[in-house]
């Protein structure tokens, strides 16, 4: 995230890419929603994880630290790295934690989370 190899990134989605055309992902599927499901796959289990370790932590709070973290990475990769700004970043992040912190609800919490 903070490292500048944004081309090293990018060959391995384009890998994944081509990977998946030939397990026979549909033509409709590009590199860019590639990216956007790595992204939300990079917060979805260290916020489950961190959901079951700090249970006292209402479930909504890992999407809003996963929006705050986001944003900060994506400012400094504009200022400091030769990496550019992205607002789906934040979005596939934020919704990462979102489904990560959301998955691991017992359903007793559900009704009291409600």
């Amino acid at each position: 995230m903070l490292l500048p190899i944004g081309w090293q990134i990018n060959r391995f989605v384009v890998w994944l890419y081509y990977l998946g055309r030939s397990l026979g992902i549909p033509d409709f599927v590009t590199i860019p929603m590639y990216e956007f499901g790595l992204n939300v796959l990079l917060f979805a289990a260290p916020a489950a994880l961190a959901s079951l370790l700090w249970s006292r932590i209402k479930w909504w709070g890992w999407p809003l630290l996963a929006l705050g973290a986001s944003l900060a990475v994506e400012i400094v990769q504009l200022v400091a790295l030769p990496r550019e700004f992205s607002f789906l970043d934040i979005v596939a992040n934020t919704l990462g934690a979102l489904i990560g912190a959301v998955a691991l609800i017992r359903p007793s919490r559900r009704e009291s989370a409600r």
